[in-house]
């Protein structure tokens, strides 16, 4: 049987539990992908201390106002341009409306776009159009 030694440095920080002062080792890496939420252990209870003890990194009152007004300012901005469409669609569906009257005063079919003189002239006698 062979027999083989490894000797490793490993750099580690220690931070006390706020709760009880029990100190936690990681590595500055490991500290830093916790602090940044990126650590797959961490979930919404935060950390535990060697005691029991929850802690973690939380987001701030201020942090939290801060997301809701820019989610705000969002939502404004997408009310917004669904408002800015929504007026595009009307003013297109306006003037459409207008022109297919237009074309009904002046006698001309909108389907088949041929001219009745007969619907002109009842138009311009009966329902004072003019032209």
């Amino acid at each position: 049987m062979t027999t083989f030694t490894v000797q490793q440095s490993v750099s580690l920080e220690l931070r006390p539990c706020p709760r009880c002062g029990a100190f936690v080792a990681l590595t500055p890496k490991q500290w830093k992908r916790r602090e940044e939420g990126r650590d797959p252990d961490y979930d919404a209870r935060g950390y535990t201390c060697p005691n029991g003890h929850v802690y973690g990194w939380w987001e701030s009152a201020t942090e939290r106002e801060k997301k809701r007004a820019d989610a705000a300012e969002a939502r404004a901005v997408a009310l917004q341009l669904s408002n800015d469409a929504l007026l595009d669609q009307l003013n297109a569906k306006t003037k459409e409306a207008v022109g297919i009257k237009r074309r009904i005063e002046a006698g001309v079919c909108i389907h088949c776009h041929r001219t009745f003189q007969q619907l002109a002239r009842h138009m311009k006698t009966k329902h004072e159009v003019k032209p």
